[in-house]
């Protein structure tokens, strides 16, 4: 995993909701829920997904660092790619070497970075080091795809309708007052999770 860094949605929206009000008001269970309240609910099934998923949707401009494993590849934590702006190596005496953007090949859908057979620069390999690259990009959709704003909507439907008072409230008791916080997957219903199957980064428990 990369070490990160990132800023505010940089091509449409916010960075932690995955739908508007407007599109959860679509769902004819949340047609008529204030619109405050489907905000606060819309974040906390936002937030379910991105950790039931392991990935970002909305698109955000992150800084992250890598270690280097002297291979010409890089797989980096956000995708899909949509654009690189920095590549920056340190090498062992702490010296920074800016790597032009063009000399990489990219798969933008699995977020690869590689170096080009005819890569002419001070690195065409990524060196051995610990968190020694720098990479700057923009990475996520520009517009959230459609499957993930409908599982969203379903998993702020299912919040709403599990707990009218606090949407992440498993179980609660009289006396000695406790209560439990529902698991990101447990918020998630059934449908909804079908809907995400295809998002889920390999490795996700």
């Amino acid at each position: 995993m990369a070490g990160e860094t990132f800023d505010d949605a940089v091509a449409g929206g916010s960075s932690s909701g995955l739908i508007t009000v407007a599109r959860a008001q679509e769902c004819e269970q949340l047609a008529s829920v204030d619109a405050a309240r489907l905000a606060t609910l819309i974040d906390a099934a936002s937030a379910a997904i991105v950790r039931h998923c392991g990935r970002s949707f909305v698109s955000e401009a992150f800084t992250d660092t890598y270690s280097g494993d002297g291979t010409t590849l890089l797989v980096l934590d956000h995708h899909p790619l949509i654009s690189l702006t920095t590549i920056t190596i340190t090498d062992d005496n702490g010296t920074e070497y800016d790597i032009a953007t063009d000399q990489f090949r990219l798969d933008l859908a699995a977020g690869l970075v590689y170096f080009k057979p005819d890569a002419d620069d001070d690195y065409t390999w990524w060196p051995v080091g610990i968190l020694n690259i720098e990479i700057v990009c923009v990475a996520g959709y520009a517009t959230v795809p459609e499957d993930v704003q409908e599982a969203c909507a379903l998993t702020v439907a299912a919040l709403l309708s599990s707990n009218t008072t606090d949407p992440n409230l498993q179980e609660e008791s009289l006396g000695d007052y406790s209560f439990t916080r529902r698991a990101a997957a447990e918020a998630i219903p059934a449908e909804a999770k079908a809907l995400l199957s295809s998002y889920r980064d390999v490795g996700i428990a």
